[in-house]
């Protein structure tokens, strides 16, 4: 890494989500825990896969084809518990993942050209590429499809 890219440098949860590699901020991620009971009810939430109850917290657990389209996976060996601000209130969304996560701290590329939304930036890390998303854009993106399935105007507020 030279100076100036020390300079730009950001920390990076890296996870393995299926056959797919992703980096998140790690501004974005409150913990890594183990895959432990999910609970599932049933509901009419699209992206919701379940839930988890972690450290007194009711947690929603993302079903990944809804949220990353073209991503598949069902071997969840942990969740990433991310930092997700819907309206005036912070909550907590899990991103089932598998295989070995890692911290990884980088200065982000740009995109040269659109890609999912909410990919926002690579990584690169020797000769692999990974793509950053953001969580935020990522909920905001299924609350919003949601409200529109449903008919529900509050785009971005919990359905």
């Amino acid at each position: 890494m030279t100076t100036l890219d020390a300079t730009h440098a950001e920390s990076f949860i890296l996870l393995n989500v299926g056959a797919a590699r992703f980096a998140v901020s790690a501004n974005q991620v409150a913990e890594l825990v183990a895959a432990d009971r999910q609970h599932v009810f049933p509901h009419r939430t699209e992206w919701i896969d379940g839930v988890l109850l972690c450290r007194g917290r009711i947690v929603p657990v993302c079903k990944i084809e809804c949220v990353l389209p073209g991503v598949t996976g069902s071997n969840w060996r942990y969740y990433l518990l991310g930092r997700w601000r819907h309206g005036a209130t912070e909550d907590w969304v899990a991103l089932p993942a598998d295989g070995n996560s890692e911290l990884f701290e980088a200065a982000p590329i740009p995109l040269q050209e659109r890609r999912a939304g909410c990919v926002t930036g690579l990584l690169w890390r020797g000769e692999e590429t990974v793509e950053i998303l953001d969580l935020q854009i990522m909920m905001d993106m299924a609350a919003a499809q949601e409200s529109i399935k449903s008919g529900d105007s509050g785009a971005g507020s919990l359905p």
